[in-house]
């Protein structure tokens, strides 16, 4: 970069990996609940200024670094940020939601950290080594704290808390149509305080969640600072290729002893952790890109195989080692293997219903949040979960973005795949650092420090919440940086092959996300693009001592070039006011007004807590959140006074269904909210027997079984309804449920078998209805 001011690139760098490294301690499935939208706005900003501090290029030298990793991010993210929003508004208007308009401004703040890194590997490339260092370290330390969840975390959860969890069931499963009104309010304060405590442990109260969070528990999967093991599995593959890479060197370089047990203590670390989440997607990936790939490429010549083989089959004997010990201590059964075949055949459903909405949009797709919504009438009879992506990028970027985002995720795993074939040279790495790596170290070493005491204090302060393991983990940072200070020589491991290991990183995640999905998480992209970015030889410019300057024989920039990033420079700083307004101050006021409510509830406060709501409601007429806690809320408080069937508690009930069409229609419509709705008329129905009531809650459970026809709670209910309404097609309706429960108990459902009652009354309901 620029002699005149190394200081300012260095801050662009600083701020710029702050950002990108603060994603790896927060939920990169909390996307589209807006809880990293924060972040936008400081991404477009430091594009913004980034844009504006870097030296000019050529259009020639623009056009001879752009290949195919460039060309593919550009096209999927045109897909995602154009064709995306086109495809959902002419498809329905209600995916202009607030669920979607998060993932758009994620996507565009991905869009920004892509621009700002490929603006930096060109002017400033000693920034890739302490950047991929930095990953490993980071992702050592979340390894270390995953063994700890998976060992001690969970048996202490499953002993402390499993007695909560079991009364809060039985508080849920109990009859409250034979309990007294003051009978109701104390089991429904006792729900509250049993909910507050689990949630301060981290813990859902509510269902599905907590039906999750219950396999979970069973299954000991550490999920590290993600929503999902899968998804903490595919980083830990990712940064043990990194970390097995480094190893290599630094045998192939004789470097210190102290080095290698370094690398050696990371590499067992990260190799336990992936074991451990039981991901076989991310087993396949560090295998594959770890071992394999390498090897097909004859990237070590025989020569060092033959010096080095002790070393060799010592790690091999430590891999059996781990794996029968964390066998034999139960941490990993055998059904992780003997259940794959069954595994795959779950994906190959889900690949095939997506498959079949891709054929009825293929040209732009079905835009951003509405998978879930789409596909569950192409869902298989025989699949069981309503997933919420394809589980497989390539599929996933065809339904988000269209074919341009289909076509970009080929390209960019086409290049990625060439790069890790590349056969390399392993040269002497230099001892010295020039001034820029030295810079570059620093500034990326500072960026990981400020972001672990970021997180920490913004929930202190903004949460109330001191999450320990942000604590350990900053512990380890500290002691692996210390050794490395010491004894190491951390900036040197990569010279020898930097343009292979990133490409074999990115291709790990690229090989992980196969089978997993990507796109409902930007951030998990954006790590795999910026690897991909990373890898590339900079260009046009020369190094003086090590900072950049712009080379004397460069020919003058025409004045449309200068304009033209004067335009950009603009662009990404308008939006990110833009950002602030339309996208983190409505998320940030909803969410602090249904913090407000969820607290005036724990405190027995019902009016103030509508009152919050109704605040939440008005302030993002994008988002249904608000209604539909609202219709929640006063649906229960017509059934504590429904018997009385007063003009107040009509007008209660009439409130109630209000809001919760008010959230269909904001939200867009799905299944569960059509469910719930028709659960609300149908008790309306028992309770005052009005006809209106059953047809609406008819009408409500059709549209429930319209959007999801497999699922045989609702098509139980839409056969109870009919039956109840004396309508012909009550026979025809308990067939349906029948034929699915035997598909459920063939196919090994068990959370979705019909009880045997069940199962008779629609027996019974068939029989009765059936033609003579």
């Amino acid at each position: 970069m620029p002699s005149r001011s190394p200081l300012l690139h260095a801050g662009c760098l600083t701020a710029w990996s702050l950002l990108l490294f603060i994603r790896l301690w927060m939920p990169a499935e909390a996307t589209r609940s807006g809880d990293t939208i924060w972040l936008v706005p400081f991404g477009l900003l430091v594009a913004g200024i980034t844009t504006f501090a870097s030296p000019l290029s050529n259009v020639k030298s623009l056009r001879a670094q752009f290949g195919l990793v460039e060309w593919g991010a550009i096209l999927l993210l045109a897909g995602v940020l154009c064709a995306a929003p086109i495809a959902g508004f002419l498809l329905s208007q209600s995916s202009l939601n607030r669920e979607a308009l998060n993932l758009w401004w994620e996507w565009l703040g991905t869009a920004a950290m892509i621009w700002t890194a490929a603006i930096l590997v060109r002017t400033f490339p000693d920034c890739r080594a302490p950047l991929v260092w930095q990953f490993c370290v980071v992702m050592t330390c979340i390894a270390g704290m995953a063994i700890w969840q998976s060992v001690v975390w969970y048996p202490a959860i499953d002993q402390q808390y499993q007695p909560l969890i079991a009364r809060l069931v039985s508080l849920e499963e109990s009859n409250s149509e034979t309990m007294t009104s003051i009978e109701q309010l104390q089991r429904q304060k006792e729900r509250q305080s049993l909910s507050q405590q689990l949630s301060e442990a981290g813990i859902p109260a509510a269902n599905p969640a907590r039906a999750l969070f219950a396999q979970r528990l069973a299954s000991r999967e550490p999920f590290g600072f993600f929503a999902l093991a899968n998804t903490l599995a595919g980083f830990l593959a990712a940064a043990l290729v990194c970390s097995l890479s480094l190893l290599v060197s630094a045998f192939a370089h004789s470097k210190p002893n102290s080095t290698r047990s370094l690398l050696v203590g990371c590499c067992l670390l990260l190799m336990l952790a992936v074991l451990l989440t039981k991901s076989r997607t991310a087993w396949a990936a560090a295998v594959l890109c770890g071992v394999i790939i390498p090897l097909l490429r004859n990237r070590l010549p025989w020569s060092f195989a033959r010096r080095f083989w002790p070393f060799i089959l010592g790690g091999f004997s430590i891999l059996v080692i781990v794996v029968t010990v964390i066998g034999i201590t139960g941490q990993l059964d055998l059904q992780v293997i003997s259940e794959a075949p069954k595994s795959l055949q779950y994906r190959l459903d889900y690949w095939t219903a997506t498959s079949r909405l891709i054929a009825d949009h293929p040209l732009l797709g079905i835009g951003l949040g509405r998978f879930q919504q789409l596909y569950l009438p192409y869902k298989l009879a025989r699949s069981s979960e309503e997933i919420a992506d394809p589980h497989q990028w390539l599929l996933e970027a065809w339904c988000q973005g269209g074919i341009l985002s289909f076509i970009g995720t080929v390209l960019v795993c086409l290049d990625l795949v060439r790069r890790s074939f590349s056969r390399v040279t392993l040269a002497d790495a230099s001892s010295q650092q020039t001034n820029s790596q030295l810079l570059a170290s620093r500034a990326i070493t500072a960026s990981v420090f400020v972001s672990l005491v970021a997180v920490w204090a913004g929930q202190l302060f903004c949460l109330g919440i001191s999450d320990d393991r942000l604590l350990a983990c900053l512990v380890g940072w500290i002691l692996i940086q210390s050794l490395v200070y010491f004894f190491g020589r951390q900036p040197q491991l990569l010279e020898l092959s930097q343009s292979i290991i990133l490409s074999v990183a990115s291709l790990t995640l690229a090989v992980h996300l196969m089978g997993a999905g990507g796109f409902g998480m930007p951030v998990v992209i954006q790590w795999l693009l910026v690897l991909g970015l990373f890898n590339l030889p900079a260009s046009g410019s020369n190094l003086n001592d090590g900072f950049l300057d712009s080379s004397p024989a460069e020919p003058p920039h025409p004045g449309w070039l200068k304009a033209s990033r004067l335009t950009l420079v603009i662009v990404f700083i308008g939006l990110g006011l833009a950002s602030q307004v339309l996208a983190v101050g409505p998320v940030l006021s909803v969410q602090a007004q249904l913090t407000a409510s969820d607290a005036a509830l724990q405190m027995g406060a019902i009016e103030r807590a509508k009152l919050e709501l109704t605040r939440a409601a008005e302030s993002d007429e994008r988002s249904g959140e608000a209604n539909r806690r609202l219709a929640d809320l006063l649906f229960r408080e017509w059934q504590s006074t429904s018997k009385q069937q007063s003009t107040s508690s009509e007008a209660t009930f009439a409130t109630a269904i209000g809001h919760q069409e008010q959230a269909i229609k904001r939200d867009g419509p799905t299944y569960s909210a059509w469910d719930a709705l028709a659960e609300m008329h149908e008790a309306h129905h028992q309770q005052t027997k009005a006809p209106a009531s059953l047809a609406a809650a008819l009408q409500s459970a059709k549209q429930g079984v319209t959007l999801h026809p497999t699922n045989s709670r609702l098509q139980l209910r839409y056969a109870r309804l009919l039956a109840r309404a004396g309508q012909p097609e009550a026979g025809p309706a308990a067939q349906i449920v029948l034929e699915q429960d035997n598909l459920n108990r063939q196919f090994g459902h068990q959370d979705r078998y019909l009880s045997p009652a069940e199962v008779a009354e629609m027996q019974a309901q068939a029989l009765s209805n059936a033609a003579p």
